[in-house]
Order: structure tokens, then C-alpha cells, then sequence
């Protein structure tokens, strides 16, 4: 079940990621297109798109340790969750940006294309490599 995110949701995602580096991350409000993905009453994950401008928008997720038992239901999940974002937003362009291996695999196999394999050096706040990628309607 995909529904609207509460502030509630992503703290809970955060204190129960599935990847401890999450945690680096500074910790952020929701505002926006944010939705919570759901599955037997278990919060799964929590993601959104921040708009740029008009028909551009990154894409953010946060994978609590429930997603583990759930992979095939959470890309389902994920995919129709994508489809919402480029037509509720009227995106043509959805990037994402990646800093370790597992969110890598998870973009690709999402069907985004790496745009930057060398890597974008220091790029985060910590001075973290990052890999952006893109799907583009």
C-alpha cells in the first residue's frame, strides 16, 4: 500500500534503516511529494521526489529493516511509486544519487542509468563519492 508520508513515518524509517549509513544523512522534514510504502501493516520504506523545476525532480528513499522480507513486493511497491511521481508531478526527468553499493543496485535495477561512473567526488556533506542517475520520459 502506497499512502501519503507523515513526519512520523520517515523518523521511524530512520531510527529502523536497513543501512546503518543512512544515518549520516542529516535528518530532514518531509515537504512535498513524499509517500510511505506499506505492506502488512509494516512501514517498508519511505521516499519522494523533490521538484527542481518544472518536469525535473530528484527521487530520495529510506528502506527500514522490514523491506528484507519483502523485496519483491517493495520493487513492485517502488516501480508504481515511480509511475505516480512522473505523472502527478508531470516529470520528463527523475535523477537519484547513490553513495554505496546496495543504493547503486537499487537505481539500476530500477531501470535508472548511471550518468556520472567516474563518480562525483566530495560530493555529500561528509565528502562522499556520489553516482547520479536518471531515468528520462
Amino acid at each position: 500500500m502506497i499512502v501519503n508520508a507523515e513526519q512520523k513515518d520517515l523518523d521511524y524509517a530512520r531510527e529502523n534503516a536497513l543501512y546503518d549509513n543512512v544515518k549520516e544523512y542529516p535528518q530532514f522534514e518531509i515537504t512535498g511529494w513524499t509517500k510511505t510504502l506499506m505492506i502488512d501493516n509494516e512501514i517498508i520504506a519511505v521516499g519522494g521526489v523533490v521538484v527542481f523545476w518544472p518536469g525535473v525532480g530528484e527521487a530520495w528513499l529510506q528502506l527500514t529493516k522490514n523491506a528484507e522480507k519483502h523485496k519483491i513486493a517493495l520493487i513492485r511497491c517502488l516501480r508504481i511509486m515511480m509511475a505516480l511521481a512522473f505523472k502527478e508531478l508531470e516529470l520528463h526527468r527523475m535523477e537519484s544519487t547513490a553513495t554505496f553499493d546496495e543504493a547503486r543496485k537499487l537505481n539500476e535495477y530500477l531501470g535508472f542509468k548511471c550518468e556520472t561512473p567516474e563518480g562525483m567526488e566530495k560530493y555529500t556533506q561528509n565528502g562522499k563519492t556520489a553516482y547520479l542517475y536518471s531515468i528520462v520520459r
